[in-house]
């Protein structure tokens, strides 16, 4: 019965014509989500979409992907205008969804809940880790399940099956999620064991250097308001973008050739071009840090560091420490398996094991 009420609801949207699927419907069927119709319908008749910038477009996507019903979270901040005028056409296809849903005896969830557009809109402009956990009362694990959530939904656009004409997901669509792809690919919400965005997910084009102009902009307007000082990690990150896709800025140099004067910054910081991106000549460079605080931003500093490392060896086929962490994970399975199975030998302790894995 469930199934004959989905194919009911299906031909409501015409994405079943009898028993044929049509060629959105197809489009809407190779989307991984909790309900694949609502979603699908987003992205295909809400235009509003083809007007938001990267990080909008983030934003606007974890309105209706959302599985957080916690009513008490604060975020220190709403989303931007366009986000929160994306929410409002939407609710008229959720009504949409719904009706049909419930007129055909399914009770799907149609999530669209705008309360952490605003978070991820911030970190999708270069908000900092440490400065995004400021503004929310949510749990790390809690911020990064629902970035992720977003980033699976963005990885998943560029894919979709071409529809003729103009019924389907357009290119701008499909190139903008790659783009909010590259803003949001940043540890600790990517990495190379738990997370990773491949090479070719990622977009860096020429509409990248027109937005890393204005990002620092973007930023301070949108989380200005919250009370949180940013830090002279945020007033950097827009630089970084600059750098990585080809932009050259004008810059000063210091009379110490290794540093730079990158505007708005007021003190020098080093360029690793090996690494990609900039670290900090001078201690206690961000004031008002406590020593916890700024201990914390080094660690954060450091893990970057050893994931972009990280990512360099594997791109080059090279081994590094995530290789041998997994021999040895195999060698404790293997240590495992012989104690579990050594029965009543077990008592003889560890002279009992081979020669390698008592050593």
């Amino acid at each position: 019965n469930e199934f004959i009420n989905c194919a009911a609801t299906l031909r409501d949207f015409g994405f079943l014509v009898e028993n044929n699927v049509t060629d959105v419907g197809k489009l809407v069927a190779s989307l991984n989500a909790d309900n694949s119709l609502w979603v699908g319908s987003v992205l295909l008749y809400n235009d509003i979409l083809y007007e938001l910038g990267p990080h909008e477009l983030a934003a606007a996507l974890s309105c209706v992907v959302s599985d957080l019903n916690r009513p008490d979270i604060y975020i220190a901040f709403d989303a931007s205008p366009k986000v929160q005028d994306f929410v409002e056409q939407a609710s008229d296809m959720q009504s949409r969804v719904i009706a049909s849903q419930l007129a055909n005896g399914l009770t799907f969830e149609v999530p669209l809940d705008p309360s952490f557009a605003g978070l991820v809109e911030a970190w999708a402009l270069g908000t900092s880790w440490n400065s995004l956990l400021a503004m929310t009362s949510m749990q790390e694990g809690d911020v990064i399940r629902v970035l992720r959530r977003v980033l699976d939904i963005l990885r998943q656009i560029p894919r979709l099956p071409y529809v003729p004409g103009e019924r389907g997901v357009g290119a701008e669509i499909r190139l903008n999620a790659r783009r909010a792809l590259t803003l949001m690919d940043r540890f600790p919400v990517s990495d190379d064991l738990t997370y990773s965005i491949e090479l070719d997910e990622r977009l860096e084009d020429e509409s990248m250097q027109v937005f890393a102009q204005g990002m620092e902009e973007m930023r301070t307007r949108l989380i200005g308001k919250s009370g949180v000082s940013l830090s002279e990690d945020e007033h950097v990150r827009s630089e970084q973008l600059k750098v990585n896709v080809g932009w050259e800025e004008t810059y000063e140099v210091d009379a110490d050739e290794n540093a730079v004067m990158w505007p708005p910054l007021s003190s020098p910081y080093e360029v690793d071009e090996d690494l990609g991106y900039s670290t900090y000549a001078q201690e206690g460079i961000l004031e008002g840090m406590d020593e916890q605080e700024q201990d914390d931003e080094e660690e954060d500093e450091e893990d970057e560091e050893d994931f972009k490392v990280s990512k360099k060896k594997r791109a080059a086929g090279e081994k590094d420490d995530e290789d041998w962490i997994r021999g040895l994970g195999k060698s404790l399975l293997e240590l495992f398996r012989l104690l579990t199975t050594a029965g009543p030998g077990l008592g003889k302790g560890v002279e009992s094991l081979p020669g390698d894995l008592r050593i």
